[in-house]
């Protein structure tokens, strides 16, 4: 690790690796889709995780059974026909508290084939808080078979996918609508940046000793776990050597953007010069 450059290649390269194999064509790609939800972690966890979580956002009773292998049923049409009320047969795969959830999930009746067949896809939320008060949910629907794979079945998981890359959407507008944002709530929109403007001697990268690699190894974890609960949008160098470094990030105000800024390893030894500008968040793509 000799450079910030050298950094953000690594980062590259283990992003590249840890790609699943849908990414090189053998299978779709997931569906993802993500909220900002206006409520703690918390509360936002509890959602997703419990029967009269469930009913509170979609308003369809459900069984869940916070545990792997136990039953995470919802009952979008309880009056169906048993087999045909919801995701009956679905079950929890893993969880970490308040982190992340994973279920299996199955096609809606109308596609009968898929419905009934060995094969389930499967859902995993994320859950981060860029904020105390906020929550960013991730939602991921992968498990997709590719044409050879999915067979005579290919045009039931064709409109099953259709049908699900419009229905999630839907679910979590209808999570965020549950927890509608306070006169006080924190503009998902507002972010602030800190641009890396300049090295404490112009010489660091030919010069760098060992306790200065070792001090931007520790910038780079800090900015990564930030990155993984949701609170860093981006962030990398420019690799011309004329641009500043950038870091876009979520924060509720100037004090509390200014003290994530500093306590950045690299800038709290001085390693790094840097700037702190408010920014608006217009666009921000919503998979990874």
């Amino acid at each position: 690790m000799l450079s910030v450059h050298s950094i953000g290649i690594l980062a590259a390269a283990i992003l590249l690796l840890s790609l699943p194999c849908a990414s090189f064509g053998r299978s779709p790609a997931p569906i993802e889709v993500e909220r900002v939800i206006n409520a703690p972690i918390s509360d936002v966890w509890k959602a997703w995780t419990t029967s009269e979580g469930i009913q509170s956002f979609l308003g369809c009773p459900s069984t869940i059974e916070l545990r792997q292998g136990g039953k995470y049923e919802i009952y979008f049409a309880p009056d169906a026909e048993p087999g045909s009320r919801g995701s009956e047969g679905c079950t929890v795969l893993s969880y970490l508290h308040e982190r992340q959830l994973s279920f299996a999930w199955n096609a809606p009746p109308k596609y009968p084939g898929v419905r009934n067949g060995s094969r389930h896809s499967f859902v995993v939320l994320e859950f981060s808080a860029p904020d105390p008060t906020t929550t960013l949910v991730r939602l991921s629907h992968g498990g997709w078979p590719s044409t050879e794979e999915a067979g005579n079945l290919a045009e039931e998981w064709t409109g099953t996918r259709a049908y699900f890359e419009n229905a999630w959407p839907n679910v979590l507008n209808a999570l965020a609508e549950r927890f509608p944002p306070t006169k006080d709530a924190p503009d998902p929109k507002a972010g602030w940046t800190y641009l890396i403007v300049g090295l404490s001697r112009p010489d660091l990268i030919q010069t760098m000793t060992e306790d200065e690699k070792r001090i931007l190894g520790e910038h780079y974890e800090y900015l990564k776990e930030h990155t993984r609960q949701g609170r860093v949008v981006v962030a990398g160098p420019c690799t011309d050597g004329k641009g500043p470094g950038i870091v876009v990030f979520h924060a509720s105000n100037e004090a509390s953007a200014r003290e994530f800024m500093e306590n950045d390893p690299a800038v709290k030894a001085g390693i790094f010069k840097t700037e702190l500008h408010p920014m608006r968040l217009s666009l921000q793509a919503s998979c990874r």
